[in-house]
């Protein structure tokens, strides 16, 4: 897989993700549901399952010769996911909860 169609790829998998997401969000929360609790776990699967799409293209890029690491990338979402899952979400839980 040539450089531009990685890219494209990767595009094209975000938004595949995103209506993923958009789709279990709808199909298995509890209604009626907060936009407050809606918007933080879609993120969160949103962003754990762009993880699976970013593997395919960081070989690509990397076999590729290119210098250009996606580290920064790799990290974002890792850390992005785990703050979410661990704090953001279950503290938005409690919160309602109460």
């Amino acid at each position: 897989m040539a450089s531009g169609g990685a890219e494209a790829y990767f595009a094209i998998s975000i938004f595949l993700v995103m209506g993923l997401s958009a789709a279990m969000l709808w199909r298995y929360a509890q209604r009626p549901f907060s936009v407050v609790v809606a918007l933080p776990v879609f993120a969160s699967w949103t962003l754990g399952l762009l993880s699976t799409a970013a593997l395919p293209y960081d070989v690509v890029r990397s076999s590729d010769g290119s210098d250009a690491s996606l580290e920064n990338m790799w990290y974002g979402i890792y850390w992005s996911t785990w703050l979410l899952s661990w704090v953001i979400n279950p503290l938005i839980g409690m919160a309602l909860s109460r």
